[in-house]
């Protein structure tokens, strides 16, 4: 779900009381016949296992977080910095662990060089840091904090 340029993360909420999933059509299909494209989705057995997991927990446990190319923050700040993306915004939260900024300084070091090298892996580098948010512990209560501190 994420390339280049482009950030999302998933974090589960509290429990809230399961909805009842309807049976599924094929997604690739239901996409194809609604964008009047063809989607090609590479491991389709997984796409509707996640699929069918978000809808069995329901809205209520879906949080999107997603900043592409700066569409949703400033670009710069006043002082000519770069303004921080959304995932930017979670490793200098000082909420997250100092481990977990120095886990993440290392992969993304590792993904720059990989890119460089032309051995670049964005698919596999977002599962990793997405993986890596999840295990260091963010918490959905956190993000608003996360925000409103940021700069």
């Amino acid at each position: 779900l994420a390339r280049a340029g482009a950030a999302l993360a998933l974090v589960r909420g509290p429990e809230p009381p399961t909805m009842a999933s309807a049976p599924v059509e094929s997604a690739a299909a239901k996409l194809t016949e609604r964008f009047g494209r063809t989607l090609v989705i590479p491991r389709p057995a997984e796409f509707e296992a996640k699929l069918a997991a978000l809808r069995g927990d329901g809205p209520g446990r879906l949080q999107v977080i997603a900043d592409f190319d700066h569409t949703l923050t400033a670009f710069r700040l006043p002082d000519g910095a770069a303004c921080p993306q959304c995932h930017d915004v979670i490793e200098h939260s000082p909420l997250m662990s100092e481990a977990f900024r120095e886990a993440w300084k290392e992969m993304m070091t590792e993904t720059i060089k990989d890119s460089q090298a032309g051995r670049g892996n964005f698919d596999g580098h977002w599962r990793v840091a997405h993986k890596m948010i999840a295990d260091f512990g963010l918490k959905r209560e956190w993000i608003a904090e996360m925000v409103r501190t940021s700069k």
